[in-house]
């Protein structure tokens, strides 16, 4: 029997090897995720039709394969960095996710590429190219995301950045980069750029918000890449190029943005979409078509076609054929008794620069809830750019595990975002129904028509109970940029498990009410990345103190551009910190010689004057002591009358008199001399 077994799931268990005996002849999917293995099997060469191996969150310290068929391998959270890896015999491996291993250098790749996807974020990359070499790994132009974000990279080199001219996704937030290629700018594919947390001087902040501008700006500095695949590039007179229609002839990007007709796909479209979702990064991808509402068409096709060992992953719903062989399992449904769907393995939702938010029908709203609820298996749900005003309409995302969710440039105020990620009182134990339903003169099914549905009320941020939903619970990264928040939502430091915080580019004013008493007790433990930057803040309020309180892991912190008066010497504080940029803000207490220097001088200077500050306060004023005389022959200041042999407490006061009255100082100094002396028997 086992040498007709296809796929073997053996994860989450506490495995610490898996035997000799492995059905290499057949096997084609091996998860082994969530157990101790500190090295993968020596038969797994012997497998030439594996196509897919999971390995993530293990203890493995070293990985060195050569399966010629593989076609996804992820690796994330073990400890490569120790042993070293080396893909180079693995030619037709099209997604490598290498997260979270503390290396400090990209592994050795096949000379001959077909990358499709690299995941290398979360480690201590500094280089991408040897200085002395110059040598790069041959990630090649078939590359369409590349992650290096939170690494310790202080350059991109312009040779990398030539060479992948299929890059449309770069992320390289939170690094040290302190410019960019200009080569950057000429990518004609490349539309999603992320640069925030690093100590740019060179890019002014508006550019970070939008791909276009930054690539628009790159291309000023310098001309594209020469060689034999300067075709390959955008021209330098890019610029004046109007934007192709998608049914022929040229339109600006406010004219799509802003068209009354919805955009209709066609249907090779729509199979070429899910077919996409099915394939090794099963990623839904409808940014920038215009869309008034989710792909429901293509989401209903996905729901319809079950994944099977043998089963085609898109089943002809419009007379398309599947391509791959992927086996994923939905869960939710395997739970409920139902088959997977290739809807529940979708792992990104992608629907940037849509126009979401334009009111859809209430039979639509439904639909969209619904399927939404069913795609169990997102990790990922990008919305930028979207026109969005309220999340009403995506409410069922509560119920979705997202690790990512992107939201900015659109026109979103707290409240909006305080009533997707804010949870229900405790009063109700589950959660509300979705409150567009009321917004939109829908009715609960079996109530009485005409009646509409209330949202619940919020409670106060208590995540660590029971009435949280999953969406908070799960949540690493929420990106708010370029909205219309005025204060920060009062969710946001709530997340138990954010990671990456982005704010900037709002007209947030004060950050009073961030971290209210009713959260003192769950400080941001896991955040790492906060971006405040180009905002109005006057005020940082209780922030430092939460950041404080939440121990050594805030790594960047951005307040550049806003109406800072002064910085509280509460920062110098936080040690783990290595970028803090404020600089653009109105403060004199803090030099610009002294900014200039870097985060280090810095935090220096703003913990000696917090230091300074606590030794002044600390210093006691002349010390007061209370007399009061109390019972016959009583002592100044001793309870009782006869004191003889017993052990008196003294508390003095610290309090420092508004005017000192020497007379009374000398007869305190007299009561508490006759004290000293009967309490040593004189």
């Amino acid at each position: 029997v086992l040498e007709l077994l296809r796929e073997l799931d053996v994860s989450s268990n506490q495995l610490i090897g898996l035997g000799p005996d492995l059905p290499v002849r057949s096997l084609e999917t091996l998860r082994v995720s969530h157990n101790r293995l500190l090295v993968l099997p020596s038969a797994l060469e012997q497998c030439s039709k594996l196509r897919t191996l999971v390995a993530s969150h293990n203890a493995l310290t070293g990985v060195s394969l050569a399966l010629s068929q593989l076609v996804e391998l992820e690796l994330s959270n073990n400890q490569l960095s120790r042993g070293g890896c080396d893909f180079t015999g693995c030619a037709a491996l099209e997604l490598l996710d290498v997260r979270d291993n503390g290396l400090v250098q990209l592994p050795p790749l096949p000379r001959t590429c077909s990358l499709v996807r690299l995941f290398a974020g979360h480690n201590r990359i500094e280089l991408i190219a040897a200085l002395e070499s110059q040598t790069i790994p041959s990630l090649g132009p078939a590359l369409a995301e590349l992650h290096l974000n939170d690494n310790r990279l202080r350059a991109l080199p312009a040779m990398l950045a030539a060479e992948l001219t299929g890059l449309k996704v770069l992320a390289l937030a939170n690094n040290e980069l302190g410019d960019l290629p200009h080569e950057l700018g000429y990518l004609p594919k490349l539309t999603r750029c992320q640069i925030d947390g690093n100590p740019m001087r060179q890019i002014r902040r508006p550019l970070w918000s939008s791909c276009e501008a930054l690539k628009k700006h790159l291309r000023s500095r310098g001309p594209p890449p020469s060689g034999s695949i300067a075709s390959a590039y955008l021209p330098e007179d890019a610029d004046s190029i109007p934007l192709p229609q998608r049914g022929g002839g040229a339109q600006s990007t406010s004219d799509l943005t802003n068209s009354d007709e919805p955009t209709e796909m066609n249907a090779a479209e729509a199979t070429r979409l899910a077919r996409d979702a099915c394939s090794g990064a099963r990623v839904l991808d409808v940014s920038s078509m215009g869309l008034r509402a989710l792909p429901l068409d293509v989401m209903q096709a996905l729901a319809s076609t079950s994944h099977n060992p043998g089963g085609l992953p898109f089943a002809a719903a419009r007379g398309g054929r599947g391509g791959h062989d992927i086996l994923v399992r939905d869960r939710h449904e395997e739970e409920g008794g139902g088959e997977p769907s290739a809807l529940g393995a979708v792992l990104e939702l992608r629907c940037a620069r849509s126009r979401l938010g334009a009111p859809a029908a209430a039979h639509v709203a439904l639909q969209q809830d619904g399927m939404l609820r069913r795609m169990r298996g997102l990790h990922t749900v990008d919305l930028c750019g979207s026109g969005l005003t309220s999340l009403l309409q995506l409410v069922a995302l509560r119920s979705l595990s997202l690790s990512n969710l992107l939201l900015a440039r659109n026109a979103l105020g707290a409240e909006a975002v305080e009533e997707l990620l804010c949870p229900p009182s405790p009063s109700s134990p589950s959660p509300p129904a979705p409150s567009w339903v009321a917004r939109s003169g829908a009715i609960r099914e079996g109530s009485a028509p005409g009646s509409h549905v209330r949202p619940a009320p919020r409670a106060p941020m208590d995540y660590n109970t029971s009435w949280g939903c999953a969406l908070t619970g799960a949540l690493a990264l929420l990106d708010l940029s370029a909205n219309r928040l005025e204060r920060m939502p009062a969710c946001a430091l709530a997340l138990p498990r954010v990671h990456t915080l982005l704010l900037a580019s709002n007209g947030i004013r004060s950050l009073a009410g961030c971290w209210p008493v009713s959260m003192h007790h769950s400080p941001p433990r896991a955040l790492a990345h906060l971006d405040l930057g180009s905002n109005r803040i006057v005020d940082l309020a209780e922030l430092p103190h939460a950041l404080l309180a939440a121990g050594p892991t805030i790594l960047t912190l951005s307040l550049e551009s806003n109406e800072l008066s002064a910085l509280p010497p509460v920062l110098g504080q936080l040690t783990s910190l290595h970028t803090l940029l404020v600089g653009a803000n109105p403060q004199k207490a803090v030099r610009s010689a002294v900014i200039e220097r870097g985060t280090v001088a810095l935090l220096a200077y703003l913990r000696d004057r917090h230091n300074g500050a606590a030794q002044s306060a600390a210093q006691p004023s002349r010390a007061a002591v209370g007399a009061h005389a109390s019972g016959r022959g009583g002592l100044p200041g001793v309870a009782g009358g006869e004191q003889s042999g017993r052990e008196v407490e003294l508390q003095p006061a610290y309090a420092e008199p508004a005017a000192p009255d020497t007379k009374r100082l000398r007869e305190l100094e007299r009561a508490h001399a006759t004290l000293v002396a009967q309490l040593e028997g004189r």
